[in-house]
């Protein structure tokens, strides 16, 4: 049986840097989307505002990609770390319309919590395994 290459993430990166490809933003999103939305869905109940916040790190790197160290940089850690960003986001969004009171606060709280705790394994490069 042969198996296939798979182009690696950062080579995709600095392709889709060069040339603004789709297909390559395209196969950038499909191979790090299972890997991040199963890694975020881990310190949260809301599966809606992963996925959410995943498109939106997408986006990100998609609009500011001239602007990104591809090279010194992992591309993975790149779109991980933006999806944390956007996540904290949502939750304090969510925050602030339900107002100071409830067990709610605590929930978002201990969602952010545990997204630092994240931070760190993808700083240590424990999200590879998902990737």
């Amino acid at each position: 049986m042969t198996r296939l290459k798979l182009t690696p993430i950062n080579t995709l990166g600095a392709e889709f840097k060069r040339t603004k490809s789709e297909k390559a933003f395209k196969e950038i999103y499909d191979r790090l989307r299972g890997g991040v939305i199963n890694y975020y869905s881990n310190f949260g109940k809301d599966h809606q505002i992963v996925e959410d916040s995943y498109n939106e790190a997408m986006i990100s790197f998609w609009a500011n990609i001239d602007k990104l160290d591809i090279v010194n940089y992992s591309v993975s850690t790149n779109v991980y770390l933006k999806t944390k960003q956007s996540i904290i986001r949502h939750n304090l969004k969510k925050e602030r319309s339900t107002g100071s009171g409830g067990g709610h606060l605590q929930e978002t709280s201990d969602i952010s919590d545990n997204i630092s705790f994240a931070n760190n394994d993808i700083a240590n490069g424990k999200h590879a395994k998902y990737v």
